[in-house]
């Protein structure tokens, strides 16, 4: 009879050949079986299609048929479809088990039993067995190799076996009255609980089956606790020593501020400070009992068969202290399941921080990535490390049946220190933590730990860099972006710590979430502030690294390894736009070297974020050298017009040669100059200023190197004043001229020729140029030619040069009917002024006007009138 909905139907009869005598149903094939032979009918079309024999023994003892069936999305069995089990007997002691699916073909592969089956049915991922020998046989379904055989006392007298999809819980004595591990997140009020004694088997018991009483524990949730997830609060934990400068001779992760209040006894973690429950395919076990589905009906009683399966043996093994072994179990099991990964999940997570605990750091190392577990609950045991990466109330996700290790479990630090203080104290004088013996163990352990922490990091960043879904898989983006921070940052610590710069360097030259705030916290802590500069020079953070390069220069702080100079923040400081920096930097580089600041202020591209007012005036209320020296570059350049600086810069310079001149050196000095140009002017012909350079730009002797350097400074001042009288328009020319026409300044005769020139009092710098005793017939010429400035375009440039200022652009001189006419006047009154001078002269000096006045004639011929000259 079918269902369908909630109307039976009878479908067509269908006749069989044989005798029925064991049936298994699938969705629509019936797998039949009488005592000879096993066949498939399908129920839709009637179709009967005989398979194989229940026994291949000619002669003997009839034997039992044996059908199981596997339906694929059910059990935990994902692969393949439908099929069935069937047990052929080829010998009297052996069994054979073929897999058939709905159309008779064979799928699987083939199992083997030692003996004759009685019974044989499906339990989740294994396919359960009672044979002849009285023994309970388990296969793993996924390649049918045998896990376990399990024997049957003989008073059991197993008749055969039963399976249910519904599972019934089967209590032990000892889980009547144990109470239920606290999913409460933090510290526990008390130990943790020991575990229950485990069952005899490692792998699976029986037990009689008894109805379980109002009050059992069968109406427990089907997801007990030690699997079952709890939020963690991830809250930071204090280090053990003051904050303060490092040492760096210190000993890796060194120790911070000491907890106040006594020190807390560290426990070592075992079987007894983890529950033993745990969860197998989606149904809670506890201790030796747990839920079965699969049953032994023997003569008058009903034996309820469970699995303890992975965690059950793996507790076992931990319970009595073969950790090791217990890894080893679980790198050889497989995890088809989720469920299975979830327990070894659990159960490497319990090994790993029994590691942690004893301070078995490499050991616990290969297991940090097999355990899944969250890095920050990790990183939290380095405090160090963490600083202010962990927010108070960032919490994850942890194993109930963790966490009251984790919450019990200080930090790294704690950790070395506690069983330092378990395993030497009684021995060791004065403490554990001063002895030179212990101190460098507890070194080396914390470079172990270290290590370990920084090898498990790699790991998980280059899994997170590949996209390793099984990485990512629970958290959200905003908990994966926190992650990556965490242990980016952290990697970058541990490289620190470890002076592993290049691997620090390789870490930030590629794609990275490091916390750069963290690391400058880090790094100065530790006096590392060459390589936080080299950092935040990388990272294109230039006022952080001006700031940190101006105060190891300035001796506020100290780093051997620092090697920059003043020229170094020159060259950064002009690599910045920023004007704010550029601002600070260059007047603290006034104070180091005057010239670096003035190769900032001299750069065209930062002046154009300045006013150079604004400059002028800082520059003096600091330092007024070098004010000056920042007034004449910027004055002297092309596009500079601004009156008020430039009539400062010309008071300054009246203000300088009016102290020469009241010297008597530089009295004498004057008149020797004008003699010697007198003797040297006409081979070859050349103007005072050219003149001038000559002697400004002559070798002084060693000997008077007073004398020189006045004479020198003297010549250069004076060269500076008449390139910037030339130069300039934007100066008051009758100041300047009533400055000059005093009787301290009457030997200044071409530069008060310039200032006539810009008032057009040309018949007055005229004769200035050639009276006695300059008789500069050429400054003469040219102040024609130019309108009324008498230093050549030249002259102006080498001036400019040997001064180190800006070189003058060339003026182009005017052009016209008029401007010709006016240059045409001007050397008519030069010849005349000349003849006129001639006659007053004496024969000496008539010789000199006289050759000068044929040679301008003969240069100028063009633009006078020979009849009227």
């Amino acid at each position: 009879m079918a269902i369908e909905g909630l109307r039976p139907m009878l479908p067509d009869e269908v006749s069989i050949p044989q005798e029925g005598f064991l049936c298994r149903l699938t969705l629509s094939t019936v797998c039949l079986a009488d005592t000879d032979s096993y066949g498939l009918l399908e129920l839709s079309s009637g179709t009967f299609t005989a398979l194989m024999p229940v026994s291949s023994i000619p002669s003997g003892t009839p034997q039992r048929p044996c059908i199981a069936v596997v339906i694929p999305g059910q059990e935990g069995d994902e692969e393949g479809d439908a099929a069935f089990l069937m047990a052929t007997h080829n010998a009297e002691s052996g069994t054979l088990g073929m897999f058939m699916n709905e159309n008779g073909e064979p799928c699987r592969g083939t199992m083997e039993w030692e003996s004759n089956t009685i019974a044989v049915t499906v339990d989740a991922q294994y396919v359960v067995s009672l044979l002849k020998n009285s023994t309970l046989q388990i296969h793993r379904l996924s390649n049918q190799r045998l896990s376990q055989t399990l024997p049957i006392a003989a008073d059991v007298k197993p008749r055969s076996i039963a399976h249910t999809y519904t599972p019934l819980y089967i209590p032990t004595p000892q889980s009547q009255n144990t109470p239920r591990p606290s999913s409460t997140v933090g510290s526990p009020k008390s130990p943790p609980t020991p575990p229950l004694s485990p069952p005899p088997s490692a792998m699976s018991a029986m037990y009689p089956s008894r109805p379980p009483s109002s009050t059992s524990s069968s109406r427990r949730p089907m997801i007990e606790e030690p699997l079952r997830p709890v939020r963690f609060l991830l809250s930071p934990m204090i280090p053990r020593s003051s904050p303060g400068p490092r040492s760096q001779t210190s000993s890796p992760l060194p120790s911070r501020s000491r907890r106040r209040g006594h020190q807390r006894p560290l426990s070592v973690a075992s079987a007894s400070s983890l529950t033993t429950t745990f969860t197998l395919g989606g149904v809670a076990k506890l201790g030796g009992g747990g839920m079965a589905k699969t049953f032994v009906i023997g003569k008058d009683t009903v034996w309820a068969v469970w699995r303890m399966g992975l965690v059950g043996r793996v507790e076992e093994m931990m319970g009595t202290g073969k950790m090791d072994e217990a890894v080893e179990l679980l790198e050889r099991e497989g995890d088809d399941s989720p469920e299975e990964a979830t327990e070894k999940s659990f159960l490497y997570q319990r090994a790993l921080w029994f590691y942690l605990l004893q301070t078995e750091f490499v050991k616990a190392s290969k297991l940090l990535m097999k355990s899944k577990v969250d890095p920050r609950l990790i990183i939290r045991l380095f405090p160090d490390m963490v600083g202010g990466l962990l927010q108070n109330g960032e919490e994850t996700d942890v194993y109930a049946g963790i966490v009251p290790v984790i919450a019990e479990t200080g930090s790294i630090e704690d950790i070395v220190v506690g069983n330092l203080q378990k395993n030497y104290a009684p021995h060791i004088k004065p403490d554990v933590e001063s002895a030179p013996a212990t101190s460098e163990l507890k070194g080396a352990l914390m470079t172990n730990a270290a290590n370990m922490l920084s090898g498990y990091l790699q790991q998980w960043r280059s899994r997170r860099r590949r996209k390793d879904a099984r990485i990512v898989e629970g958290y959200t983006q905003e908990q994966l972006k926190s992650i990556d921070e965490l242990v980016d940052t952290t990697l970058a610590k541990l490289y620190i710590d470890g002076k592993l710069d290049e691997d620090l360097h390789q870490l930030l030259r590629t794609s990275n979430d490091c916390i750069l705030s963290e690391l400058d916290t880090f790094l100065k802590d530790w006096g590392r502030y060459n390589l936080l500069s080299d950092i935040y020079l990388r990272e294109g953070e230039i006022a952080k690294v001006l700031e940190l390069w101006t105060r190891l220069l300035d001796g506020v702080w100290r780093d051997p390894e620092f090697d920059k100079q003043p020229e170094d923040v020159c060259a950064l400081t002009l690599s910045t736009d920023d004007s704010s920096l550029i601002w600070k930097y260059a007047f603290w580089l006034m104070d180091k070297d005057e010239q670096l600041c003035l190769n900032v202020f001299q750069d065209t591209n930062k002046m154009a974020l300045f006013k150079t007012r604004d400059i002028y005036n800082e520059m003096k209320a600091r330092n007024a050298s070098v004010a000056s020296k920042f007034l004449e570059f910027q004055i002297f350049q092309p596009d500079h017009h601004d009156p008020e600086l430039h009539n400062a810069l010309l008071d300054q310079y009246l203000t300088v040669l009016h102290k020469f001149l009241q010297e008597d050196s530089i009295t004498q000095l004057n008149k020797a100059l004008a003699a010697q140009y007198t003797i040297e002017a006409s081979s070859p012909p050349s103007t005072f200023s050219a003149f001038l350079l000559r002697e400004a730009s002559k070798p002084r002797s060693a000997e008077g190197s007073s004398s020189s350097s006045t004479i020198e400074s003297y010549l250069n001042v004076r060269l500076k004043f008449l390139l910037l009288l030339s130069q300039s328009s934007d100066y008051d020319v009758n100041k300047v001229r009533s400055e000059l026409e005093q009787e301290i300044f009457s030997s200044l005769l071409v530069e008060r020729s310039i200032v006539y020139g810009k008032l057009s009092m040309d018949p007055q710098a005229l004769r200035l140029l050639i009276s006695h005793p300059l008789r500069d017939v050429v400054s003469a010429e040219t102040y024609c030619i130019q309108l009324g400035d008498p230093i050549l375009h030249q002259d102006a440039a080498a001036t400019a040069k040997h001064l180190s200022l800006p070189v003058p652009h060339t003026r182009k001189g005017k052009t016209g009917l008029k401007a010709d006419a006016k240059r045409n006047f001007m050397l008519k009154n030069l010849v005349k002024i000349m003849l006129d001078d001639q006659d007053q002269e004496g024969d000496g000096e008539k010789e000199g006007l006289s050759e000068g006045m044929i040679g301008i004639v003969d240069r100028q011929g063009v633009r006078l009138d020979t009849l009227e000259v």
